[in-house]
């Protein structure tokens, strides 16, 4: 009996059946791709339906202005010559054309010639001093003139070019108004609390080390312990006394004041007990996420919580389950399963189209 021939048709359903609907998903990802304007940016958002579309030759289709690079051998020092003259610095030059750049630095003086080293400053510090009169400060002259505000810092010049401000003013405290105000504190800790202003005036005037002559002792256990009892919790010597409580955990003297809360032991009787208390593993997770730990690696979910069966997400499947939602920010906070699988298969645009103004894309931004 002779070989039946077989059509076209008959070939397609074929294919259909054996590999799926990869070949006539083209057109749907052509017409997603083609809401893009950069085929890199498309490649970042969906990088599976990016590879389907290079492999089947239709980039170029999709993407007309796509860049092209140059053939290899192309960048000889006439065109980086010719290409280096759209730029005015060397770092501009790097960030546009990092090809032409890097062949560039293997041929000797090349770059020199294209960009030109300045000169160094030789300046003297009455003429830097006129320069400077056009700005207004420190930072309006490394703002605006950069290379001249570090040939000037270099030499030492800025605190006469620029006194600082923050001395200049006359200060509200004085020796004698800060001592009186130490004389009611111990310790350099309370006195900070209480009057910040007067402690920073200590510290800039060196009076500190008079003020308080045993500041630089060792901490004794009384006075650690006396300066603990201030505070009600651990986390609140932490946040306030750093010092303090370095010194105290070094030397085991605040599991004296502040002890541990004992940790209940998870035995199996209470595991069990607890898990009673929940419907679901997502519940579980988010009300008790140590528990849910421990009932995962003593393999109490599957007995306990058991989880639901896995569906087989086919693409009839996500466009069905897709339908049921209004748009992607619904599908996000609802069933974020869905929304991952549907994104990495590229459905999602078929179905809910990306809308640039909505809020939802302001916010967050997804990468597969």
């Amino acid at each position: 009996m002779a070989g039946r021939k077989w059509s076209e048709e008959t070939k397609e359903t074929a294919r259909v059946k054996r590999y799926g609907r990869k070949d006539t998903l083209l057109k749907e990802y052509m017409e997603i791709a083609s809401k893009y304007d950069d085929a890199n940016v498309f490649r970042k958002v969906n990088y599976k339906i990016h590879t389907y579309l290079r492999q089947k030759g239709v980039l170029d289709v999709v993407f007309p202005n796509r860049k092209k690079y140059k053939p290899k051998g192309y960048w000889t020092p006439e065109t980086i010559r010719e290409d280096a003259k759209k730029y005015s610095k060397r770092t501009e030059f790097l960030e546009n054309n990092q090809v032409a750049f890097l062949t560039a630095l293997k041929h000797k003086g090349l770059i020199d010639e294209l960009f030109p080293k300045k000169e160094p400053l030789t300046y003297s510090l009455e003429e830097t001093k006129k320069i400077c009169e056009e700005y207004k400060s420190r930072m309006d002259l490394a703002s605006k003139n950069n290379r001249l505000y570090l040939y000037a810092k270099s030499n030492d010049w800025l605190p006469e070019i620029f006194p600082d401000m923050r001395f200049s003013k006359k200060s509200k405290y004085s020796v004698e108004s800060v001592t009186e105000l130490a004389k009611n504190y111990k310790f350099i800790s309370d006195f900070v609390k209480e009057h910040p202003g007067p402690y920073d005036f200590a510290h800039r005037n060196n009076l500190l080390p008079i003020l308080f002559p045993e500041r630089k002792h060792k901490w004794t256990e009384e006075k650690i312990i006396e300066e603990l009892k201030k505070y009600s919790s651990k986390r609140e010597v932490s946040k306030l006394n750093p010092s303090l409580y370095n010194t105290a955990h070094r030397k085991g003297i605040m599991d004296q004041i502040f002890p541990n809360t004992k940790k209940s032991k998870w035995t199996h009787e209470l595991i069990l007990n607890e898990l009673s208390k929940y419907n679901s593993r997502q519940e579980l997770y988010r009300n008790n996420p140590s528990l849910y730990q421990i009932a995962r690696i003593g393999k109490y979910l599957d007995e306990h919580l058991p989880s639901k069966k896995k569906i087989k997400w086919t693409d009839k499947k996500i466009i069905s389950e897709l339908k049921k939602y209004k748009n992607r920010k619904e599908i996000f906070h609802n069933n974020k399963n869905l929304y991952q699988i549907s994104m990495k298969s590229g459905l999602i645009d078929v179905i809910h189209p990306k809308n640039v103004n909505d809020s939802f894309y302001k916010d967050f931004t997804y990468r597969p």
